[in-house]
């Protein structure tokens, strides 16, 4: 009797954990992050640049062979990690195992029937030339290097938010034909600058918003929807499911 009583007590312990729920509140707060919808930001300037240079984005396009090779001689930036703190909790820091990969890849798509390697290839390329400065070293992780943000902060943003609903469900679809070679294979929609101001908006003003404990998720987001509603950056919101 003892050791169910005491197992029992561990399982609640374990569960408890994960999960908080205030005396003066009706739902559970989460403490985990929304991976079912992420995140990635690029500088716009950048993928403008990126498009121009390397249209078109194909196999044959020597130009881009060319940047690649340059591409896999880069050396392992082991000093140095994604320059703002405040997201460490969002996303993760790349290590050897993503340079090596990235490497190989690269060297392997210009080798015999090595085509079959040239998308990863494109990607570690886009990802390399057109990150923000901020977020630059993680190019080596392309898309396992997306942001997630604490999952109740982003229940709150589905329920208050009309446009990332819409967003979410393809009411609103926005998708830019250029970069379809690139995101080949992956479920993704953009957030415009004057969607991203209105989002903005939504979150400073509304007070469901202000609850402390993600209050760094919030400022994080709102520092992507800022740049990206001066068109300095482009979101884009990433479907996993």
């Amino acid at each position: 009797m003892k050791t169910f009583l005491y197992l029992s007590f561990i399982l609640v312990s374990l569960v408890s954990c994960g999960q908080t729920t205030s005396k003066n509140e009706d739902t559970t707060f989460y403490y985990t992050n929304e991976d079912k919808f992420t995140f990635l930001v690029f500088d716009k300037a950048k993928v403008d640049s990126f498009l121009l240079k390397f249209e078109p984005l194909k196999f044959s396009n020597t130009t881009l062979k060319q940047e690649l090779i340059l591409l896999a001689k880069i050396k392992l930036d082991t000093t140095s990690s994604f320059k703002i703190n405040s997201f460490f909790k969002n996303t993760k820091n790349p290590d050897s195992s993503d340079y090596k990969l990235a490497i190989d890849v690269i060297n392997a798509t210009y080798n015999k029937d090595g085509e079959e390697y040239f998308q990863g290839s494109l990607n570690y390329l886009f990802f390399h030339n057109c990150l923000p400065t901020e977020f630059k070293t993680k190019w080596t992780q392309t898309w396992l290097g997306d942001f997630k943000f604490n999952s109740h902060f982003f229940e709150i943003l589905r329920k208050k938010s009309e446009i990332i609903d819409k967003i979410i469900y393809g009411e609103i679809s926005q998708h830019d034909s250029q970069l379809l070679p690139i995101f080949e294979g992956f479920i993704f929609n953009e957030i415009n600058s004057e969607q991203a101001q209105q989002i903005k908006q939504l979150i400073e003003n509304d007070k469901s918003f202000d609850d402390p404990r993600f209050k760094t998720d919030r400022d994080n987001f709102i520092y992507f929807l800022d740049k990206t509603s001066k068109n300095e950056w482009r979101l884009i919101l990433k479907d996993c499911n």
